[in-house]
Formats: C-alpha cells, sequence, structure tokens
C-alpha cells in the first residue's frame, strides 16, 4: 500500500482538490468503480467522517485517476488516519492508499 499523508487542513476552511492516479502495471481501469475513504483516530475506531463517489467527495476524473474533490473541511479538530477502498465494476475491492491526515482547529469560524 502507498503512504500518501494529507497536507495539513483547518476545520471549516475550504481544501483544495487532491488528484491520486493508479500507477499499476497494466494499468487499473476506473470506470465503472466506487471509491470510498474513511477518517478514524486509528484503525477500527468509531468513523469521523467518509468521502466517497456516492457523496461525490471524490470524484472519477478518467480511467485511472480521482479526484477528493474541493470542500470545506467539517470534521473535528484532530489527527486521523486513513485508506482508500476501490470496488471495481468487477467486483474487486483494493486498498492501495493510506496515510495520515491533521485537521487544525481555528478560532474564527462561521457557518455557511
Amino acid at each position: 500500500m502507498q503512504n500518501y499523508d494529507f497536507e495539513d487542513a483547518k476545520y471549516g476552511n475550504t481544501y483544495d482538490p487532491v488528484t491520486i492516479s493508479l500507477a499499476a502495471d497494466p494499468p487499473l481501469s476506473l470506470t465503472g468503480a466506487e471509491i470510498y475513504m474513511q477518517l478514524r483516530k486509528k484503525p477500527g475506531d468509531i468513523i469521523a467522517a467518509e468521502f466517497s463517489t456516492e457523496n461525490k467527495k471524490i470524484v472519477i476524473v478518467d480511467e485511472t485517476t480521482f479526484e477528493f474533490a474541493e470542500q470545506i473541511i467539517d470534521v473535528a479538530p484532530d489527527s486521523y488516519v486513513y485508506d482508500i477502498l476501490i470496488v471495481f465494476e468487477n467486483g474487486r475491492r483494493e486498498t492501495y492508499i493510506g496515510g495520515k491526515w491533521v485537521i487544525q482547529p481555528t478560532t474564527t469560524r462561521k457557518k455557511p
């Protein structure tokens, strides 16, 4: 599994898109796939946030690339672990990427 630590985010701020390409030989096709990512304080802990193609917080860009979409970070400030599960069109399930993500607190907050 490839390790990727997201750049720290500030609670309530807009997080710029992060584009991820699958490097595999032969190339893997994301056509028809579903992608899921959960934040937890540690593996097996309660889910702090979920990002997926279902909730449109992850978007498939092309056959080998997907993007963590631009969004306002509404996750309690803390240090989290994550991994990304890809469920391919044929039912195959693979976790290729995982790492850490720190959400920093902010002093000034304004709800949208």
